[in-house]
């Protein structure tokens, strides 16, 4: 019987091409758009989740007398608290803003290629203990007691060596003075600095450098803001703390009250405060306005795709309203009129979700963020993009399921009133 109804099925739908076709189109649109915008908003409200200590780390922030915000902090502040020791802390670490450099590296003995405008963040040895970025190749340890050592991502890495080529050990010329540089230093660079590890690529989603593609991280930097000799005089970074388990960023700011901690900057004294990493991006961005949009647009952009089914699969119904009649003269239940009405929309179903997933492979290119690939987060994206799918499809699913079963119903009660005369 079963195989019967879907005959009849295919049938129906073979006999209405056009509708079917507007119809099935129009939804595949729907639910790929809704997957598009529910990924976007799952990209933005999943910043930072791919550090491991999320929840134990604090954002160490400066106010000024009058209540207003720094952007950064100096790195003598937290070389100042490392000095203090809190029992609410377990270390703390220092980054500097992410800025672009130029660099010819040697690609093999001899042999330089010039590299134009890596973004470079500047970090001290602590930032893997409070970060956990994952080791691919090299050592931290050796990078941490190394001058000059720079740590290229998985990403850059394979950019300028391959595949096959160990990039450990290689040098990179910088061909620029920095504004931190001693006067000792050419304005056309020439300090060399040597790749002590490889890293996995740090999202795009993240609070330190929110859609913009970090490079490479530098340690020991003598041309850097770490060794800068006026770097208590510019808040050039930001600093973090990772908090003992149990501990939170409230209890840190409470202890820096009972201290009344200062830190003077620009000629005043500045409260030091503490809050949740990610606060501040939170407060501050209009990434999160961003993310809500996406999301009501998305649900705006599925629902007009099932009003548009909606009115589709209700002209289907009225045309077949006499053969509905019929079967209830000729004994048919509720069960009987409820597997031929749900057979055609079983196929549409299926017809929607081949012509949605063959939209969304051919479209993958143009989405990608890859705000994966670190830590234990490197199968996030393709989970993020199929579930969204996903839940369209399922959502649709039992969508169709009820409005077959209430069609079949209504039909099975009042036949007289939906039969043509």
């Amino acid at each position: 019987m079963l195989s019967h109804y879907i005959k009849m099925a295919v049938r129906q739908l073979l006999k209405y091409k056009i509708q079917n076709l507007i119809s099935v189109v129009g939804l595949s649109v729907g639910i790929l758009c809704f997957s598009i915008c529910l990924y976007c908003s799952r990209f933005i409200n999943g910043t930072d989740s791919c550090f491991s200590h999320k929840e134990r780390i604090a954002d160490i922030s400066l106010y000024t007398s009058r209540g207003d915000l720094y952007s950064g902090i100096p790195a003598t502040l937290i070389e100042h608290l490392r000095k203090q020791g809190f029992d609410e802390v377990e270390d703390f670490t220092f980054a500097v803003y992410p800025r672009k450099r130029s660099y010819n590296v040697e690609i093999k003995e001899g042999k330089e290629l010039p590299y134009n405008d890596l973004n470079t963040m500047e970090v001290d040895s602590l930032f893997r203990k409070i970060f956990t970025p994952r080791i691919i190749q090299g050592s931290w340890e050796v990078a941490a007691n190394t001058p000059n050592a720079v740590i290229l991502t998985r990403s850059l890495a394979k950019r300028m060596f391959g595949e096959s080529e160990n990039p450990i050990g290689k040098r990179m010329m910088l061909t620029q003075r920095l504004f931190t540089a001693p006067k000792t230093t050419p304005r056309t660079g020439g300090i060399a600095y040597t790749i002590q590890a490889v890293i996995e690529d740090i999202p795009l989603n993240t609070s330190l450098s929110f859609l913009e593609k970090l490079d490479m991280l530098t340690l020991n930097d003598s041309e850097g803001t770490l060794q800068f000799s006026d770097r208590g005089n510019m808040t050039g970074g930001w600093g973090f703390a990772l908090l003992h388990p149990g501990k939170t960023a409230q209890k840190l700011e409470a202890r820096f009250h009972s201290m009344n901690l200062k830190h003077r900057l620009y000629d005043e004294e500045t409260a030091i405060t503490a809050s949740s990493f990610g606060e501040k991006f939170w407060n501050k961005s209009i990434a999160p306005f961003f993310a809500g949009i996406t999301m009501v647009v998305g649900l705006l952009i599925l629902l007009t795709g099932l009003l548009n089914f909606f009115h589709f699969l209700m002209g289907t119904f009225l045309n077949r309203n006499r053969e509905y009649g019929i079967r209830k003269v000729m004994g048919s239940g509720n069960r009987q009129l409820f597997l031929p009405a749900l057979c055609p929309v079983g196929c549409h179903c299926i017809n929607r979700f081949l012509a949605n997933l063959l939209s969304d492979r051919n479209n993958q290119p143009l989405f990608e963020f890859q705000f994966i690939r670190f830590c234990s987060y490197h199968r996030k994206k393709s989970v993020v993009r199929t579930n969204s799918r996903v839940y369209g499809i399922h959502f649709i699913f039992m969508y169709d399921i009820m409005l077959c079963h209430c069609i079949a119903h209504t039909l099975y009660s009042h036949p007289d009133k939906y039969s043509r005369q």
